[in-house]
């Protein structure tokens, strides 16, 4: 086959999610590894364990190289058709349930060409070009594998030469020459010419700087005027004094920790934390004088601290307004304590508290168009609000100026109004007055009834006597005894019918009239 690409490595994210082991595979392959390989065994593949929903590939609990016929297999391997790997579902099982790399992990090929030689070649015997051309094959392979190796590996690069790249050579400058000993817990790291070389991680800490003082390169030492650190760049013996930042050697010092800027940040960053003496910045104020109070903040205007804003009592948080703790129960702004309990007068303006309107107080008690809620319940004797009276005066009480009460209209003995109108117990009075008198009235008119009926009704010979009210008199007869008698001597007179007749006539006229004045006092 002939090897036509460059291509050394191929990564890919998978395309697995969990089955039951012998279901229908899911992401299993095969998938392109966009390369030819002369045997399966020359590629390595690594996997990239993802942080969830992961492969569960066997004996790997992290990321790491998968094994060939263990976890893949891999196919066109020795043709000229690019190779292809398949997962091995045993080698991705786990209690019963398969998951191939899946989307979130990252499978990584590259190819691993053994570097050895292994055909034989025998002098005058028949040279196959299968052969020859499998050889040429692994050499290509080889030489692309161990230029991908350098892609990868720390290097100079090409266009460096000469005293521009190098004050040795490329060779030198990139070799460590000390044993594993003398390497041992360093970094690598470059000297003052440039070349590689095993050293400390950062340098040798020297305690303060000081004067006289031979430094080499990667020396630390302290500036003791401001606490920065400095790492020496350039072999010196020191002179003169510090800071380091004013020294004649300055540029012969790097500096790696700005202590004096942090102070300076710190210090700041105190002030805008706590400061209450004063401004820390324009007209800004720290967040401990907004919280608690401080100079410019404490009773300022347009200010004042967020404690003052919520306890402050006895006067304006910013000179104009009160804290949250005066309206609700101060007594200099307008409180809701003042709205509920003050009785001595209006809070503000002709407005009152809630306990004033309930219970009374200055300009509400007795007061034109005002009054309590509890005298215009309970008050008597006078106007609640000099002119209209509380319930409990038009229910029971005596004010008669008030058009009387609901009491007096009931039982009062004179006037509830003050006029010559009568309660409802003096005119009852006056009516059973009224019908005892029409009571007895009935009596006697009952009296005269019964004595008339006895004038017109009596027996013949039987004598009645009048009731007392008609002055009981006895033995009296009746107008019908007196017809009988009379129709008795009509009828003994019968011979002289005419003289009978008018001495008849007579005498029921007579005992008419008698009749008449004995019923009706005539």
């Amino acid at each position: 086959m002939a090897v036509t690409t460059t291509t050394t490595r191929h990564s890919f994210n998978g395309s697995g999610s969990a089955y039951s082991s012998g279901g229908t595979p899911v992401g299993q392959g095969p998938f392109s590894i966009n390369f030819t390989v002369i045997d399966a065994t020359h590629i390595d593949v690594y996997w990239t364990k993802a942080s969830s929903g992961a492969g569960t590939p066997t004996s790997l609990s992290v990321s790491g190289n998968l094994t060939i016929n263990t976890h893949y297999t891999i196919q066109n391997a020795g043709t000229g058709s690019t190779a292809t790997i398949t997962w091995v579902e045993s080698g991705f099982t786990a209690d019963s349930t398969v998951t191939f790399p899946t989307s979130s992990d990252l499978i990584v090929i590259t190819r691993n060409v053994p570097l050895t030689q292994v055909t034989n070649y025998q002098n005058n015997a028949t040279i196959d070009a299968e052969t020859i051309e499998a050889s040429f094959d692994k050499l290509a392979q080889t030489a692309q594998q161990l230029s991908d190796d350098k892609d990868y590996s720390f290097k100079f690069a090409s266009n460096l030469s000469g005293a521009t790249g190098f004050d040795s050579t490329a060779d030198t400058a990139s070799t460590i020459t000390i044993g594993k000993t003398s390497r041992a817990n360093k970094v690598v790291g470059f000297d003052a010419d440039g070349n590689v070389q095993a050293t400390q991680e950062i340098g040798s800490f020297l305690g303060n700087w000081a004067a006289s003082t031979a430094y080499v390169a990667r020396d630390i030492v302290k500036d003791s005027s401001n606490s920065n650190i400095y790492i020496c760049n350039t072999a010196h013996s020191s002179t003169g004094s510090t800071p380091v930042s004013t020294n004649t050697d300055v540029a012969k010092w790097t500096l790696i920790v700005d202590a004096a800027s942090t102070t300076t940040s710190t210090t700041t960053a105190s002030e805008w934390a706590s400061k209450t003496s004063g401004i820390v910045a324009s007209t800004d104020y720290s967040a401990k004088a907004y919280a608690i109070g401080g100079t410019g903040v404490t009773t300022s205007s347009g200010k004042g601290a967020a404690k003052e804003w919520a306890t402050t009592t006895g006067g304006a948080v910013d000179t104009s307004e009160y804290s949250a703790k005066e309206y609700s129960v101060g007594t200099t702004a307008t409180s809701s304590k003042s709205y509920a309990l003050k009785v001595d007068g209006a809070v503000t303006g002709t407005d009152f508290s809630s306990k004033a309107w309930a219970v009374g107080g200055t300009n509400v008690t007795t007061t034109s168009s005002r009054g309590a809620a509890k005298e215009w319940a309970t008050s008597t004797g006078a106007a609640v609000d000099t002119s209209e009276y509380s319930a409990k005066e038009y229910a029971i009480g005596g004010e008669t100026a008030s058009g009387g009460s609901a009491k007096a209209w009931a039982i009062d003995g004179s006037s509830p109004d003050g006029t010559s109108e009568k309660s409802a117990k003096t005119l009852a009075g006056e009516a059973v007055t009224s019908a005892g008198t029409a009571t007895t009235q009935a009596g006697l008119a009952s009296d005269h009834r019964e004595d008339a009926g006895k004038y017109a009704v009596t027996a013949e010979d039987s004598t009645f006597s009048l009731t007392s009210t008609n002055g009981g008199t006895s033995g009296l007869y009746s107008a019908k005894h007196y017809q009988a008698k009379a129709q008795a001597n009509q009828t003994a007179a019968a011979s002289s019918a005419s003289a009978a007749a008018s001495s008849a006539a007579s005498a029921m006229d007579t005992g008419k009239a008698i009749a008449f004045s004995l019923i009706f006092g005539a």
